[in-house]
C-alpha cells in the first residue's frame, strides 16, 4: 500500500513507460488513449491505493494490434485461369484454321494436320503458344499471335506465327504474320508457305542423305 504522493509519482512513471511494457507487432502500433490512464485520487488524507490498481489501469489503455489483411489470392488465381482458358481457345481455333484461308493455292486442310504432313511428324510433336508477335506493346493493345514450332531435325525447326487479334479486343481471322527457320541458334526468315514447304523438303532430304 502507498500514499497519495507516491501514487502520483507511480502514475507519471507508468505513463512514460507504458509503450515499452507492451511489445506491439510491426506496423500495427496503436497509441494509448489518454483517458484510459486517468487515476482518481481522494482529496486530502484518505485510504491508500493499492499499487496493482494503478498498473492495471495503465495496461488496459493499450489497444490490441490489428490483424493483417489477407491479399486477394482468389481474385488473382481466377484472372490467371481466365487468361489460360482464352489462350487455349485461341490455339484450338488456329489449329482448325484451313490452310486455304492463309494462301488460296493450298488445300482446305486444318493447319495442324497440314504442318504435320509437310514435316513428316505427328501432330503431338508440334508445340503451340500465344505471344505478342515479337512486337511488345503497352500491355493494353499488344498484338496476339499463335505460333507453331515444328521440329525437323534435332537442332532445326520451322515456325509459323499467325496474327489472331489484339489483346483486349475481339479475335480476328488468323493471317500469316511471320515464317522462319531456326537452326543452331540462327534464324532464316521465309516469305510464303511455298518457301516453308521447300525449306522443309530440303532439310528432310539432307537428313535422309546423312
Amino acid at each position: 500500500m502507498i500514499g497519495r504522493a507516491a501514487a502520483l509519482c507511480i502514475v507519471a512513471v507508468a505513463v512514460a513507460c507504458a509503450p515499452s511494457r507492451i511489445a506491439p507487432r510491426p506496423h500495427t502500433v496503436q497509441t494509448v488513449q489518454e483517458e484510459s490512464l486517468t487515476v482518481r485520487l481522494p482529496k486530502g488524507p484518505g485510504p491508500l491505493i493499492p499499487l496493482d490498481t494503478l498498473v492495471v489501469t495503465v495496461i488496459k489503455g493499450a489497444a490490441q494490434p490489428e490483424a493483417p489483411s489477407r491479399p486477394p489470392h482468389g481474385d488473382v488465381l481466377m484472372q490467371i485461369q481466365s487468361i489460360e482458358a482464352q489462350e487455349e481457345a485461341l490455339i484450338a481455333r488456329v489449329k482448325r484454321t484451313l490452310v486455304s484461308t492463309l494462301e488460296p493455292a493450298y488445300p482446305d486442310v486444318p493447319l495442324e494436320q497440314w504442318l504435320a504432313e509437310v514435316a513428316g511428324v505427328d501432330t503431338t510433336a508440334i508445340s503451340w503458344e500465344v505471344n505478342d508477335c515479337g512486337e511488345g506493346g503497352d500491355g493494353r493493345r499488344a498484338p496476339r499471335c499463335v505460333e507453331a514450332t515444328v521440329p525437323i531435325l534435332p537442332d532445326t525447326s520451322v515456325h509459323i506465327s499467325l496474327l489472331s487479334g489484339t489483346l483486349g479486343a475481339a479475335s480476328r481471322a488468323p493471317t500469316i504474320w511471320m515464317l522462319y527457320r531456326a537452326e543452331s541458334g540462327q534464324y532464316q526468315f521465309l516469305s510464303t508457305l511455298d518457301d516453308l514447304v521447300a525449306d522443309v523438303r530440303r532439310l528432310r532430304q539432307m537428313n535422309r542423305a546423312a
